[in-house]
């Protein structure tokens, strides 16, 4: 779609800083391969009063992961932005995969859902925040469209909502 191209294209040459770069880059390596997330979740794991929960984060990212980028990336099979867009530079290692939906968006926002659904007010609204942060970072960098990072975050939500009750949460 033409407007988000012409959005990619207004982010690179508006909003991108030699400020921001480093740490919208920090943020997407932070959940590279599940990273952050991983670390939360066998914490979580660690403790008995939190091992339940750590679970379930655990299985909601598995689903999240699976559907995610071994089903619906390849059912849809878009190309990521820097391919069709010959002035977008992407700032960070060019992703092999394909671009829709954003798998770090949806990974952050099953496990920050997931926690929201299990009670966790405080910290599950830190980290739909920064959920939110890597969504815009994945634009930000140059390797999605708005609409895959949206997508990420509710296809995300929903897993865990779904995860939530069909494990009687």
């Amino acid at each position: 779609m033409q407007w988000e191209e012409n959005f990619l294209l207004w982010i690179q040459a508006n909003v991108r800083t030699p400020f921001l770069t480093p740490v919208f880059k920090a943020i997407t390596r932070s959940t590279d391969r599940g990273g952050v997330w991983l670390a939360l979740i066998f914490a979580m794991l660690l403790f008995p009063r939190t091992r339940r929960d750590g679970a379930v984060c655990l299985v909601t990212l598995a689903a999240e992961v699976l559907f995610v980028n071994v089903v619906l990336k390849h059912a849809v099979g878009r190309v990521r932005p820097f391919h069709a867009v010959e002035e977008l530079l992407p700032l960070v290692r060019p992703p092999d995969d394909f671009s829709f939906p954003s798998g770090h968006t949806a990974a952050a926002f099953a496990v920050a859902s997931a926690l929201l659904f299990a009670g966790y007010g405080r910290t599950a609204s830190f980290l739909l925040f920064f959920a939110a942060l890597v969504g815009f970072s994945r634009v930000y960098l140059g390797v999605h469209y708005l609409t895959d990072v949206l997508a990420g975050a509710l296809i995300g939500a929903l897993i865990a909502y779904g995860v939530h009750a069909a494990l009687g949460g």
